[in-house]
């Protein structure tokens, strides 16, 4: 926690495709899965454009 990472993702949300280029601070690491080896990580984006944390938040309401 508390890293900083280099970001890069594209999704699609309501219609839209959305590129993310951003920096992200890590708030949490979550336990690593014992069966694949992959562990949930919260991040905070430091810097999105307006239009980008709409369409995250929109994605992350439709895949809650």
């Amino acid at each position: 926690m508390g890293d900083r990472l280099q970001v890069s993702f594209h999704f699609n949300t309501d219609g839209m495709d959305v590129q993310v280029d951003a920096v992200a601070l890590v708030r949490h690491v979550g336990a690593i899965e014992p069966a694949t080896g992959v562990a949930a990580y919260g991040l905070e984006f430091e810097a999105l454009e307006p239009s980008q944390r709409i369409a995250l938040k929109s994605f992350m309401a439709e895949h809650s």
